[in-house]
């Protein structure tokens, strides 16, 4: 009789301690869902939607790059000095006065060759008296030349005497530029891209006409 109780006792302790546990778990859910509801309820109407999402992407936005958004460019990128193959000497600042699409790429780069055919498209479909297109390249020249008889390319090709300013540094290739009339940059794309493109068409018409 008495290892029965002892045995019922212990049974029961054990099932008050799990019953215990269970509530206690059940008040913590309850009281988290209680507060996402306040939470909810306390923003604006038209975040309630969007609060899951939110909730979601918080996580790992945190990990996200960096938009870049156009900085106030002074003289430092005008002078940069490129030159054709001809060995001909040419300023950025030359080109002021018209949009200009600056195309830094390198004859080993597997992006940059591939986007050739659609940024040639693209100027070949705009006015050449408002959009001016410059392919320029860090490589050696006897590189490039060798590049150019194995892989036929109508951009004009620039070669750069010495390193893109701070202004125009970028951390990998292909980097396109835009600059505006008044020679400022306002736009950048790093990595390969189709650039035969409407958007980007309807982009480059609309800095031409201001």
């Amino acid at each position: 009789m008495g290892v029965e109780m002892s045995k019922f006792k212990k049974g029961l302790a054990i099932g008050l301690g799990a019953g215990v546990a269970l509530t206690m778990a059940l008040l913590d859910i309850w009281g988290r869902q209680l507060r996402r509801e306040i939470y909810t309820l306390a923003q604006p109407a038209v975040l309630r939607p969007l609060s899951s999402v939110l909730e979601r992407s918080a996580a790992s936005a945190s990990h996200l790059p960096s938009p870049w958004t156009p900085e106030a460019t002074g003289t430092a990128h005008e002078s940069w000095k490129i030159r054709t193959l001809d060995g001909n000497p040419v300023r950025l600042a030359d080109f002021k006065g018209r949009v200009l699409f600056l195309d830094l790429w390198s004859t080993t780069c597997v992006p940059c060759i591939a986007q050739m055919p659609s940024i040639e498209r693209l100027r070949d479909s705009l006015p050449a008296a408002q959009v001016t297109f410059l392919a320029v390249t860090t490589d050696e020249e006897q590189q490039v030349r060798k590049f150019l008889k194995e892989v036929h390319v109508s951009l004009p090709v620039y070669l750069a005497q010495s390193p893109p300013p701070p202004a125009l540094q970028t951390s990998g290739w292909p980097t396109v530029f835009v600059f505006n009339r008044n020679g400022a940059a306002i736009f950048r794309e790093v990595g390969g891209a189709n650039w035969d493109d409407d958007a980007a068409r309807g982009f480059l018409l609309s800095l031409a006409d201001h």
